[in-house]
């Protein structure tokens, strides 16, 4: 015991303070790890280029994805339909042109169109990364898939793989896939089919609205014409000439069956589905003819092989064959036209201006009978009156809406094409984007260097022997009084 009252240790030293981590045994096993290396150098070597050649390898074997995108500038055009129409009231909402835009280009069958337009099927097959290529022939020879499930094997990977991003006026479709033509491809393909519903959405059913409207527009010509027969029949031959109100000949009167109400509404709606086809293809082929224009001029200045080329012939292919709205629309019509030719309905094509208006003498031949006066039966003539201009009413306010909807028509066919604007075009992908190889083959020569000196470490381990002085004094617990070099 000190005078200070202070303890000391046996040896006279201070108690050591504990360390977390061994620094000097750190440095000794770093120091072996290297001097391994210098030992089994063949070995390392060996390891090293074995690690970089499977890296390599595996870049080779395995599945790489190209990423291409576009972008759509979707702006509402308040202006035209406003200057067209201005008694249009349209709700801001109903009018957002990106509403449901990933639902329509994901919809699953748009997805089985895109796979028929783009030939996914044979293309995939032939474009398969061979690890791909061994999984499935490993597969066939258990379980051979049938036609539907190599379908829904393409669906289920499209459904992973492309998607749909709408922002605040923009549309974004993208996609990654193993293939760079059929990335590139398959988005040019998605962005047309969507520009497709969209005008098959907002113009197309405009033509479909006219149909309508003319042929309530005809069957109130048709009541016109029975109330002006009746107040013929009531009144005197010299009063009311007898001029046709629908026209120089006699219009056709429907039988009195419930066949032919029937048979129009078919016939509105196969003339509706025939002018959305015509104003549809119209569309397409304008658009068409753009890109062959674009094409040319790019010609003039580039090769076949420049990406711009290539980019805009392959827009040109996605044109050539029919888009799922198309497809759907002629579909729609087929089944129309046969059940309207199956009750006796013409196969005669709707006229792309049908004209429904009475002519300006018959016209006001109706309205001068509802202004004069008549000593004919009283009740009866004022009823025929009343029917009269019931149907007058009713005509002239379809006469309205008619030529309302006919601005509108006019109006959406030419706003459509500022409405959706690429801001983006998809480009021809010149480099994979996964995995970014750079990347992969530091991580490899990193991976290898690592794995070799880890190696050449395990071999001095598992041979048993002593070859670091810091070995004998921690085994054999004895002090190393000197080394020998090695010859």
């Amino acid at each position: 015991m000190t005078p200070g009252g202070q303890s000391e240790s046996s040896n006279g030293q201070a108690p050591e303070s504990l360390e977390l981590i061994d620094v000097k045994k750190l440095r000794d096993y770093l120091y072996f790890i290297l001097r391994s290396v210098r030992r089994h150098q063949r070995v390392a070597a060996g390891t090293f280029a074995l690690v970089l050649f499977l890296t390599l390898f595996g870049l080779l074997i395995f599945p790489k994805d190209y990423h291409v995108e576009t972008e759509l500038l979707a702006q509402r055009n308040l202006l035209m339909p406003a200057l067209g129409n201005p008694s249009r009231n349209v709700p801001t909402d109903a009018d957002a042109p990106t509403r449901a835009a990933p639902e329509t280009v994901r919809r699953r069958d748009n997805l089985v169109s895109l796979i028929k337009q783009t030939n996914l099927q044979e293309r995939w097959d032939k474009t398969k990364a061979p690890i791909i290529r061994l999984r499935d022939f490993l597969i066939g020879v258990f379980s051979p898939p049938t036609e539907e499930e190599r379908q829904e094997d393409l669906i289920e990977m499209l459904e992973k793989r492309l998607y749909v991003v709408a922002g605040d006026g923009t549309v974004a479709i993208g996609i990654d896939w193993p293939d760079a033509q059929l990335a590139f491809q398959l988005v040019e393909t998605a962005q047309q089919n969507f520009l497709d519903a969209r005008h098959a959405a907002e113009v197309s059913s405009i033509a479909e609205a006219i149909s309508i409207l003319e042929r309530h527009a005809s069957e109130v010509q048709y009541s016109i014409d029975g109330a002006m027969d009746e107040i013929k029949r009531l009144e005197p031959s010299h009063t009311v000439r007898a001029v046709p109100v629908g026209g120089g000949a006699a219009r056709p009167k429907p039988k009195d069956t419930s066949g032919p109400s029937e048979l129009n509404q078919l016939k509105t709606l196969l003339d509706g589905k025939r002018r959305a086809i015509r104003d549809l293809e119209a569309y397409r082929s304008k658009h068409l003819l753009e890109l062959k224009d674009d094409l040319e001029k790019q010609r003039q200045t580039f090769a076949d092989a420049h990406p711009n080329v290539v980019r805009i012939k392959e827009s040109i292919a996605a044109m050539t064959t029919d888009s799922p709205q198309l497809a759907e629309l002629r579909r729609e019509e087929h089944d129309l036209a046969a059940e309207y030719a199956q009750l006796g309905g013409d196969r005669a094509p709707v006229s792309e201006t049908s004209e429904v208006r009475m002519a300006t003498p018959q016209l006001s031949e109706a309205r001068r009978v509802l202004n004069a006066g008549s000593d004919a039966s009283a009740e009866q003539y004022a009823y025929a009156k009343a029917r009269l201009r019931f149907a007058m009413n009713n005509y002239d306010s379809l006469i309205e809406r008619l030529d309302a909807a006919r601005i509108e028509l006019d109006t959406a066919r030419a706003a459509f094409k500022y409405r959706y604007s690429t801001i983006r075009p998809a480009e021809l992908p010149k480099r994979v984007s996964k995995p970014k190889i750079p990347v992969v083959v530091l991580a490899g020569i990193f991976s290898g260097l690592l794995i070799a000196a880890l190696v050449a470490a395990l071999v001095d381990l598992r041979s048993r022997r002593l070859v670091e002085r810091w070995q004998v004094e921690r085994t054999l617990g004895l002090p190393v009084l000197g080394e020998m070099p090695r010859t």
